[in-house]
């Protein structure tokens, strides 16, 4: 593992998004050559920033604190999952640590006759008020990748609006079925 780098935030796990705060662990040289960019990119972190991050990992509440976080993502997750998984052409592939959901759209699309994307997410939304971001929003695509992805927030939603997205999803699509 001499370059390999394992990398951690508080962002996640201590609700710092946006804080800028973490570290990462691995071989001397490439810390070293990380240090150097990351210092200039973020001109260190400033004093009450360090000062939540020590309170994050010492505060006796803390450790409770983020497995009620970890408990409510979980049960929103889950949620998500059935509710999509009801929804024709939608398949989603169910995260073990993340308040994201993947979901292969490759048969919606189909059903729709639409082979962009883009224009899928924008009739989608258009159509439903559906939100969510396309593999168009992280990178281009890799030659020849034919399967496609969406992806689904459920970190600032409530359980209402989740399941809202299923029974706005689940009609729309029933609609394009043959």
């Amino acid at each position: 593992f001499d370059r390999t780098l394992c990398g951690y935030t508080f962002s996640k796990s201590y609700a710092m998004t946006g804080w800028r705060l973490g570290g990462v662990v691995g071989p001397t040289w490439l810390v070293e050559q990380v240090t150097k960019i990351n210092t200039n990119d973020e001109a260190c972190t400033t004093h009450f920033i360090q000062k939540a991050g020590v309170t994050a990992l010492t505060h006796p509440e803390a450790l409770k604190f983020t497995e009620d976080m970890v408990e409510k993502l979980e049960e929103r997750r889950d949620l998500l999952a059935a509710e999509i998984s009801s929804v024709k052409g939608f398949e989603p592939i169910v995260p073990e640590s993340t308040f994201y959901m993947m979901v292969n759209v490759t048969e919606a699309m189909k059903m729709m006759s639409i082979n962009n994307i883009e224009i899928f997410r924008k009739k989608v939304l258009s159509d439903t008020g559906v939100s969510f971001c396309t593999r168009t929003h992280f990178g281009s695509a890799i030659p020849g990748e034919s399967v496609q992805f969406v992806r689904f927030a459920f970190s600032g939603v409530n359980l209402d609006t989740i399941k809202e997205v299923g029974s706005v999803l689940r009609p729309y699509m029933d609609g394009f079925a043959q």
